[in-house]
């Protein structure tokens, strides 16, 4: 009996590896689409090492997830061992699926933070529409792993001809010379070979540095280059530069900001948002202003604090407040914070409400339009019973645009307008359009 169950567990096992093999050659056309959003190789050499990566980075993941799911072999059931293994796989798949349209859009892979976005709540939200084609398409996977499962179960066919050790040996060789090749170019700071790791999800090639540079092997003025970038990465944030000169302010004016996540400049006019156009009529409109990023985090970052978005992960670590906050409190103003969109992600109260106690965090409301009505209704009641004898800073910040929502009673203007917005749809020229 013992014999036997090792038996089997060795036929499972053989099974399991061959269906991995067979989806690491579906992962690795499916990372092609990865390659779609780079410089196009101008060398052989170049092409050879984008070959030879994608034949044995996507390979390397589906074997890593192999081994993780490896015991769903010791099922003895062999219809629960074969929905599992395709139910698992199919989850590892469909997230693939999902990177490469996070990719598609925003040029980076999943990652904390994204997930963060996603199900924090109030910040990515996404309708019916697209949860039914993330189901149903999971569904056809599923049962397409399903059925492969269950045809190498039955009939072994090629799997009897040792095909798979010379499949996986080829695999392992382009390993190999994927991290021979990327050794070379790092240390020549060849930019046709190093430009390809953040293209490939999970992919971290080999550099040796100090080893070649012991024997004289490496680019000595393009290392040191690059250390110099490190360092003046990794300095202590000195900010603001020089102290501030303050003059005394004997009338403070009040000072509110109307701030509209994803409203294009081109729509403040008379004829797309006719009473913002009226508003702005009566006051100063700036011209000259530029966006310091194009996403919700770097853009309000730069607003309030003039600097470019890259300093944003600096001043989060230091929960440093930027000093048009700091002098306003100094100046003793009522702050009056509503956004209708929470301020935990991106992490504005961290940042730039750092210093602001009692912030008012989250907004109520089921969708995005309501928290943008409720904030307006909060900001009116604040503003009413504030006291009158003190100067105040309002920020009004609204989010229906960001999430294109309406009201279900909202006067449409122009067509075609579609109720609802399926993101699985979006590409990359319909974002930057």
């Amino acid at each position: 009996m013992k014999t036997s169950f090792l038996s089997q567990l060795k036929i499972r096992v053989h099974v399991h590896g061959w269906f991995f093999l067979i989806n690491a050659f579906l992962i690795s056309f499916l990372s092609l689409r990865y390659l779609t959003y780079m410089p196009m190789p101008k060398d052989f050499l170049a092409w050879l090492y984008t070959l030879v990566a994608v034949c044995g980075q996507m390979p390397l993941i589906a074997a890593f997830y192999a081994l993780l799911i490896l015991p769903v072999v010791c099922i003895p059931n062999k219809t629960l061992r074969t929905f599992f293994t395709a139910f698992l796989t199919s989850i590892g798949i469909g997230i693939l699926i999902i990177d490469t349209l996070v990719f598609d859009q925003y040029r980076f892979h999943l990652n904390i933070a994204v997930l963060e976005l996603v199900f924090s709540g109030g910040i990515v939200e996404f309708p019916v529409i697209t949860w039914l084609t993330v189901i149903i398409g999971f569904l056809i996977l599923l049962c397409l792993e399903f059925f492969l499962y269950q045809r190498l179960s039955k009939e072994p066919l090629f799997m009897g001809k040792r095909l798979g050790r010379k499949v996986t040996l080829l695999i392992v060789l382009c390993i190999l010379a994927t991290h021979v090749i990327h050794i070379w170019g790092s240390a020549y700071a060849v930019q046709s070979i190093t430009n390809l790791t953040r293209f490939l999800p999970l992919f971290y090639p080999t550099t040796a540095r100090t080893f070649l540079k012991q024997y004289g092997l490496i680019n000595e003025k393009e290392l040191a280059f690059q250390e110099k970038i490190k360092e003046g990465s990794q300095g202590i944030l000195n900010y603001p530069l020089f102290p501030l000169k303050k003059e005394d302010v004997k009338k403070p004016l009040n000072i509110v900001l109307l701030v509209i996540d994803a409203f294009r400049y081109d729509a403040l006019s008379e004829k797309y948002s006719p009473h913002l156009w009226r508003l702005a009529k009566k006051g100063l409109t700036f011209k000259n202003h530029l966006s310091t990023g194009n996403c919700t985090r770097t853009g309000i970052f730069g607003l309030f604090y003039g600097l470019p978005g890259t300093y944003w992960h600096s001043f989060l670590s230091l929960r440093r407040p930027p000093v048009l906050i700091e002098r306003l409190q100094e100046l003793d103003y009522q702050m009056g914070i509503f956004a209708s969109a929470h301020l935990d992600m991106p992490e504005f109260k961290d940042t730039v409400f750092s210093s602001i106690p009692n912030l008012r965090v989250h907004s109520m409301g089921s969708s995005k339009v309501e928290r943008d009505i409720e904030i307006t209704d909060a900001w009116l009641e604040w503003n009413k019973n504030k006291e009158k004898n003190k100067s105040s800073f309002t920020f009004l910040f609204y989010d229906a645009p960001h999430g294109y929502s309406f009201p279900d009673n909202y006067p449409h203007k122009f067509k075609p307008l579609s109720d609802s917005i399926n993101y699985l749809d979006f590409n990359n020229c319909i974002l930057y359009l």
